[in-house]
């Protein structure tokens, strides 16, 4: 964990005192709840990697798996 250190108006931090209270927890525990909805983690590509070409040098030949796959398409095809 890392700890944070932030300045807010006396209204804010009178709103966060008073959620934590009716929650029964610390304003802390509200502010890092708050940020983590506010910043939530960023995707990652997921879909990298997730299949079978069934080939094993697809990576070592990648220019010619695109050459032998846009061959016969012009630029108004892709």
């Amino acid at each position: 964990m890392t700890k944070l250190t932030i300045e807010v108006d006396e209204d804010v931090a009178k709103r966060l005192a008073d959620a934590a209270a009716d929650r029964g927890v610390a304003p802390e525990t509200v502010a890092a709840e708050a940020v983590t909805e506010k910043f939530p983690p960023r995707p990652k590509l997921g879909f990298v990697g997730i299949g079978r070409s069934g080939h094993t040098d697809t990576a070592r030949r990648h220019k010619e798996v695109i050459r032998e796959h846009f061959a016969d398409k012009t630029a108004r095809d892709v």
